[in-house]
């Protein structure tokens, strides 16, 4: 079964090839034989490199093999983990939804906005006062 192999082991990866590698179709062709060309490349499991102006713009390929290359790519994604990114921003916010419910913390928040500069400075003590994970981001 495909599911069992690597992704890289099937044949929709196996034959993939980069755009200077595939066969270069002018946009002036594809557009004036729009039809013959369209089809034969829809009948085909080849992709096609669309040059403009001599220079490659896009790759061109079948409804099908789009569809084995998402279907593919799709198989090939780890699930996600409670060690997701998402996870992980998720516990951060409500870490620091925590923090700011501590007793305490509105009356430091609103020293820190609206309080005397002068005593916001004799308090600061540098290398001290800064939480050790706010040095490190």
């Amino acid at each position: 079964m495909a599911r069992d192999r690597h992704p890289s082991e099937t044949p929709i990866f196996g034959d993939l090839k980069p755009a200077d590698e595939l066969e270069p179709i002018t946009a002036t062709r594809l557009a004036r034989g729009s039809n013959a060309v369209l089809r034969a490349l829809a009948d085909s499991d080849q992709a096609v490199s669309v040059t403009v102006q001599g220079q490659p713009a896009l790759v061109a390929m079948s409804q099908r093999r789009y569809d084995a290359l998402v279907q593919a790519v799709t198989a090939s994604k780890p699930h996600a983990t409670d060690t997701s990114f998402t996870e992980q921003l998720t516990q951060r916010f409500d870490a620091l939804v925590a923090e700011m419910k501590a007793p305490g913390a509105a009356q430091a928040a609103s020293d820190v906005l609206f309080g005397d500069l002068a005593t916001m400075n004799a308090a600061h003590r540098p290398g001290t006062t800064e939480r050790s994970d706010e040095a490190s981001d």
